[in-house]
């Protein structure tokens, strides 16, 4: 089940992104990845096999989010733990990876991710904040520069439906 669950997130996903020249432009896979020495390929390559099933997805679905997020630095800092990270995802029912590792075209990438840069628009990401008991993720320029408003408010609605999103520029 989680399985479906992950495969028609990866499948929404794809739907919600820009076709063409704007869906190359946020295809992340080749870059911002942290290298991993040769001596440690086998046990990434383990890691990756059991930090899916630890998810519920297959490791070719879990390969796949390379897209938008640096599996290997995830990797690299977990030291092995497959469950290192892992979080439920309530709105999908499957688990979630930290911020952390986010590339500047994930959705929610944000001021958390070890490739967020302050003051580089390409790579300055967005802030989760909580106000009177409300969440709220204020889209920053990487966000805006990959995303389209309406892209990722949809995202929003089916990924963080407790997260309003604000994507205005702020002053």
């Amino acid at each position: 089940m989680a399985e479906e669950v992950a495969a028609l997130i990866h499948k929404m996903k794809m739907k919600l992104r820009p076709q063409a020249d704007e869906e190359v432009r946020r295809d992340m896979s080749r870059r911002f990845n942290t290298r991993i020495p040769a001596k440690h390929q086998d046990d990434y390559t383990q890691w990756i096999d059991t930090r899916a099933e630890a998810a519920g997805r297959s490791p070719d679905n879990l390969r796949k989010d390379i897209w938008d997020y640096d599996i290997q630095g995830a990797f690299i800092e977990s030291g092995g733990d497959p469950k290192y990270g892992l979080a439920a995802h309530e709105a999908s029912g499957t688990t979630h990876g930290s911020s952390d590792w986010k590339k500047p075209s994930h959705p929610t990438f944000s001021s958390q991710s070890h490739h967020h840069l302050p003051n580089r628009r390409s790579r300055e990401g967005g802030a989760f904040v909580e106000r009177d008991g409300k969440n709220y993720f204020v889209a920053g320029p990487a966000n805006r520069k990959y995303w389209s408003e309406a892209a990722l408010r949809a995202y929003f609605e089916e990924q963080e439906p407790d997260v309003e999103l604000i994507y205005k520029e702020q002053p």
